[in-house]
């Protein structure tokens, strides 16, 4: 990790029994000073301790307000809704094409 410039931030043991202690689960970055502070939770739910990061959303000194993050709820009604816009497409198009790539774009227009 260190040769990818990849650096650490848990120094402590992670996985503790009566007789070893040893750090297996860890957290790198490539940028340590976008991190503000990490470690380890004491719990007994396991014999690995939980590990955390907290980092900084500043991006060469600019404070980014305005993160999107878009992502795909997969409830049962949603992959329903999703099989049935499937069933409803004509797929003879992209069946009998033999370039992958022109498939592949034909996909992607029925999927507008």
């Amino acid at each position: 990790m260190y040769s990818k410039l990849f650096v650490p931030l848990i120094t402590r043991p992670s996985r503790i029994t009566s007789h070893t202690a040893a750090l297996l689960d860890n957290i790198f970055v490539n940028n340590p000073s976008n991190y503000l502070h990490s470690g380890l939770l004491i719990s007994d739910i396991s014999d690995h301790l939980p590990v955390f990061a907290f980092l900084s959303n500043e991006v060469d000194g600019e404070n980014k307000q305005n993160i999107h993050i878009t992502y795909r709820e997969k409830s049962t009604g949603n992959m329903n809704k999703f099989r049935l816009e499937l069933e409803q497409c004509e797929w003879k198009d992209v069946l009998q094409n033999n370039d992958c790539s022109s498939a592949y774009s034909a996909v992607g227009e029925k999927m507008k």
